[in-house]
């Protein structure tokens, strides 16, 4: 995995200068089905209706950015980190584990598509283009990929750990505004789902499979886009 994530990072940052390339932060509103219920009932002053794992987030990400040539279909491969912990520690009798912190590094394609501006062949920043804000920065967002996770499972007195991966898929929308000449913010909304995170995990106490979980997520992002390479092509003058 560390030589695939290597790989990845030096095709995102190889000829950086030369291409438009981004930063995102996203804030994730979580929901981890199959893990709720088995450790629900296992912690005696945990409503189970209400008990909830590692609610929030916030994900990390460096991207990439081509575009195909006469049509407004965008590509922007992505490496992302996020990191999620919960406080809360199983302390019953059968001591089981409880999913306690999950480290993930995902590869995201995210696949820009301008609905309302599709035949645009301007190869420029957003900032650029004419028309509303609305017409030439609207998007709709898919983002197949793939996601590696480091789990870690505690009770008062141990920790477990497994590495898992999963597949990602996102569906969502967003809106390019440009605020200077080779600067563009984009704020998005996507949900996606991580499936099968932590296959194939007994747990070491209490003579149970240890579920797969599926991750649904709401994320709520912001993008900020650079195009240096827009300046190079125009010798630092802006058409």
């Amino acid at each position: 995995m560390k030589n695939l994530l290597l790989l990845t990072f030096i095709c995102l940052t190889a000829n950086v200068l030369s291409a438009q390339f981004g930063i995102s932060s996203k804030y994730q509103s979580n929901t981890f089905k199959n893990w709720e219920a088995p450790y629900a009932s296992d912690l005696a002053t945990i409503d189970p209706v209400d008990f909830q794992l590692m609610e929030n987030s916030i994900e990390f990400g460096v991207n990439y950015w081509f575009r195909l040539k006469n049509k407004r279909i965008e590509f922007l491969p992505e490496v992302t980190y996020g990191n999620v912990t919960e406080t809360l520690i199983a302390t019953s009798t059968d001591d089981s584990y409880v999913p306690t912190s999950l480290v993930t590094i995902g590869i995201n394609s995210n696949i820009q598509i301008y609905p309302l501006d599709f035949a645009g062949d301007c190869n420029c920043p957003t900032f650029g283009k004419d028309g509303s804000i609305l017409k030439k920065g609207f998007y709709w967002l898919i983002n197949p990929g793939i996601a590696f996770h480091d789990l870690t499972l505690s009770t008062a007195s141990d920790d477990f750990n497994v590495k898992s991966t999963s597949f990602r898929m996102g569906l969502g929308a967003g809106l390019d505004i440009g605020i200077h000449k080779y600067i563009t913010l984009s704020p998005f909304i996507m949900y996606d789902k991580d499936f099968r995170i932590a296959s194939e995990v007994i747990s070491l106490v209490g003579n149970f499979d240890y579920p797969n979980a599926s991750r649904n997520t709401w994320n709520f992002g912001l993008r900020i886009l650079f195009r240096p390479d827009y300046a190079k092509q125009n010798r630092g003058l802006y058409r």
